[in-house]
């Protein structure tokens, strides 16, 4: 199993990506950058429940830029440390707080399974997982998919109509990157053919960038949106994905480098597990590598509720509700209101885990030992 994690509360931390964010001219209609870099202490819980539900998961690679969690047990021979030094081929795209950039990277790992699970830190598995839950030999890899596609970039151009040799006047504008490298010289449409519900932050528009790219090198195809949470993926084909794309488009190599030096999200930067699925799926469909695979549709239920201060109480139940209402795992969502502060939305996570996980799992230090050293929030190793 693989993680990528950091610790918001170090200073060293938020004084670079501070720094890279204003070097970067970050997207001002990002929702709550900095949020998409806390560290909300659910590492901890995501590790019980995996001791609890997925006790066969061997070893768990902890992807860093050199911290380590102070309650973590480092005499834990199931814990391996990995430094973005070890999985960067090009130092140079060092320091990073892109995701995407550091995804890219993650079969590099040595000693990384054929096929290894990657989860974020704030997905915690709520019942018994077994590994049929992710693959099996006669059904294959099983996607777990969203339905809610992405179809449309505007209100009147198709995903599949960007970079489809065909240029076309209604994907002339922004979100659709001005139809691609389909037409030489279009005129921009106004900006009311834009989508105006859903706000377009950095990661939705580099979803978008993986479809078009995907368009250009495979052909138009709808894509396929996986689920938040547990992804199983297979290191060959992770890395056969990448050299088949560099094979069949040159200008792939310069959208991994792209992604890969990309400091903080952005929208040009290309998703390698949203790309991996498309993958997965079009190399079924087309049976090159033998792939056996079964798609399954879920919809994640999202509740959108006014987390006042005087409705903190309520709004545990609520977690606790949907916790036991969705099985498998829950996704702890980034999107909480300007209203709810840092110490508020860590005692409402801190409780409801505390609730449904109170073992301290062994991945954790001895309790007098963490309490030892919480005065020291955050550690480096080289």
């Amino acid at each position: 199993m693989v993680y990528i994690w950091v610790n918001t509360s170090d200073p060293k931390f938020i004084r670079e990506l501070n720094r890279l964010s204003r070097q970067e001219h970050a997207n001002p209609l990002e929702i709550l950058v900095k949020n998409r870099y806390r560290d909300w202490g659910t590492l901890k819980y995501s590790l019980r429940s995996v001791e609890k539900f997925a006790p066969w998961i061997r070893t768990v690679h902890l992807v860093t830029s050199g911290q380590i969690p102070y309650w973590l047990n480092m005499d834990n021979r199931r814990i391996n440390i990995i430094n973005h030094k070890e999985i960067f081929p090009n130092r140079s795209d060092l320091p990073t707080f892109s995701s995407a950039a550091i995804e890219c990277h993650l079969h590099r790992i040595l000693g990384l399974s054929k096929r290894f699970i990657y989860m974020r830190d704030d997905v915690i598995f709520t019942d018994t997982v077994e590994l049929s839950y992710f693959y099996t030999e006669y059904a294959g890899y099983k996607l777990q998919l969203n339905k809610d596609a992405m179809d449309y970039c505007n209100k009147l151009c198709r995903m599949t109509s960007v970079n489809n040799g065909i240029c076309e006047q209604n994907c002339a504008t922004a979100s659709c990157e001005f139809d691609g490298e389909d037409c030489i010289i279009v005129e921009p449409l106004p900006d009311y053919i834009e989508p105006d519900k859903i706000p377009i932050n950095s990661w939705q528009a580099s979803l978008r960038h993986t479809g078009f790219i995907f368009n250009k090198v495979l052909g138009p195809k709808d894509m396929i949106m996986p689920i938040p949470g547990p992804y199983m993926l297979d290191r060959d084909i992770v890395s056969g994905m990448t050299n088949r794309l560099v094979i069949l488009e040159r200008r792939f190599t310069r959208e991994l480098k792209t992604t890969s030096s990309a400091k903080i999200e952005n929208n040009m930067t290309f998703q390698p597990v949203f790309a991996y699925y498309n993958y997965l799926r079009d190399e079924e469909q087309s049976r090159n590598l033998n792939i056996k695979m079964t798609t399954e549709w879920s919809v994640l239920e999202i509740s959108h509720t006014d987390l006042s201060i005087r409705q903190k109480d309520p709004v545990v139940n609520l977690l606790r509700n949907i916790i036991k209402r969705n099985g498998t795992f829950l996704v702890l969502s980034n999107d909480f209101p300007k209203n709810v502060d840092r110490e508020s939305r860590e005692r409402i996570f801190t409780q409801v885990l505390e609730d449904i996980l109170p073992r301290p799992s062994q991945f954790e230090v001895m309790k007098h030992k963490a309490i030892q050293d919480h005065s020291i929030p955050y550690q480096y190793f080289v």
